[in-house]
Parts: C-alpha cells; structure tokens; sequence
C-alpha cells in the first residue's frame, strides 16, 4: 500500500503472510477483524487487515483502515488506476450500519466480516462483502460519471503476476512508543483457483506462504510496553494471523 500521505519520512511496516503470484490464482478471500472504535497516535495510520489476491495481475487491495479521532473504514485501493478512479476508489465507513450489515463474530469471538475479491473472464476485478441480513454476497464498487459501475482493469496494469497477501500494516512518524489496539486478525484465508472451466476456492497453507518479519513493536522482550504480539498458522479452512497487542 502506498502511504497516503505521500511522506517519505514515515516508516512503513508490513506483517504477514505473502503469497506467490500465480497465473492459475484468480482471487483471495478473508475473514478480516472490523472496530468502530481504535485509539490511532496522531502520526499513525493502519491498514489491518489488508488483502490483495495474488494474479496475473492484481488489480484491487481491500483494506481495513483505522486513523487518528476513530477514524474507521473499509477501503478498496486501486492498483490498476484509470486516471479517474484512482488510489481508494471506493469506501465505507466502519459505524454500527456497517456493523449490522456485515459484521459477525470470527472463530475468536472478534467481530469481522467476510470478504473476496477477483478477476472475471474479461480481466476486469471484483469485490464482494458478505451481507448478513441479505444471507448473501454483496458487490462494493463505484461508478463511472454516466452512472455504469467502475471496475479495475487488467489492462491497466503492465506488470507480470503479482504476489499476494493479507498483512497487518501501519505507517508511522515514529513508533517509539508503539501503540495499543483490540486483536487484529484474518482468518479462513483462501484462494480463488481457474481450473480450465472450474474455479475453485482453495484454503491458503503455511506451505505456500512466505511471512514477513519486522522487528519494529513486536514480540518485545525488554519488558517495554505497550508492544505487538504476532502469531499465525494453518487450519483446514485456510491460514490464519493475528496481532495482539501487550
């Protein structure tokens, strides 16, 4: 993800899993931990979590965005940018409509909701959010000045297959103190596989991922606190991580 504040000087960090990009890999999905309400540091900005689907290439990252004064949504960044729909092309406040709407409790009790992204035939990528109430799927996306819906392209992106992953992400000024925070974590994580005229969804596995390891507030052993506590591993329905802060 790129910071938003265009700030070279604010650090960036990333933990979690990554996947290899794949020309069979046509989407991911999640189940990804949603608050209404997370104290952010004033020079903080978070993204936890926030998935993009490895593929050939891959157009949308779905992020969970929290920010200073409770700032909380659900954004979806363009990776494929048109010229028009560009960076967060479309967003949803995280308040307790979207609470009733999409969120329910994960295998942890935390409250999350159910998302998936992927590529169509004609290489245009799609999100969908899991809504309760409907018992049903439902399509997030933004819409062009003549009213049709937006949808990112294929063709707008001139690299090869793209990695993939599910990461808790935060960038800072400075993270000295660290900051604290309710559980972050995705579960049920699965990738959306073209199998000739079959797509199937396939759970992800610590034998296909590779995790990355930053330093900068986790696992502190000083005593220090507060500090960030990351754990993750495999499931039958998919991998699984989550970030506890201390």
């Amino acid at each position: 993800m790129n910071d938003p504040g265009n700030d070279p000087n604010r650090n960036h960090i990333n933990r979690g899993p990554t996947i290899p990009g794949d020309p069979s890999y046509i989407g991911e999905e999640a189940i990804n931990t949603a608050y209404t309400n997370v104290s952010v540091p004033q020079n903080w900005t978070v993204y936890s979590p926030t998935m993009r689907p490895p593929g050939d290439p891959s157009c949308v990252e779905v992020t969970t965005i929290y920010g200073p004064n409770n700032y909380a949504a659900l954004g979806i960044w363009n990776w494929c940018p048109d010229g028009i729909h560009q960076n967060f092309y479309d967003t949803k406040t995280i308040d307790s409509t979207f609470v009733n709407t999409y969120v329910s409790q994960n295998s942890n009790g935390n409250p999350s909701y159910d998302v998936q992204s992927h590529v169509n035939s004609d290489g245009t990528w799609h999100v969908f959010i899991y809504n309760w109430p409907q018992n049903a799927y439902e399509e997030l996306n933004a819409y062009n000045s003549d009213g049709t819906p937006y949808y990112p392209s294929n063709t707008a992106y001139t690299g090869g297959p793209q990695t993939g992953w599910n990461f808790f992400e935060f960038y800072a000024t400075t993270y000295a103190p660290c900051a604290t925070f309710p559980t972050m974590e995705a579960e049920r994580m699965q990738v959306l596989e073209a199998n000739g005229t079959t797509n199937t969804w396939t759970p992800v596995s610590s034998a296909t991922v590779s995790e990355s390891t930053p330093s900068e507030c986790f696992n502190d052993t000083s005593g220090t606190s507060p500090f960030f506590q990351y754990s993750y591993g495999s499931a039958a329905n998919g991998y699984f991580w989550q970030v506890a802060s201390f």
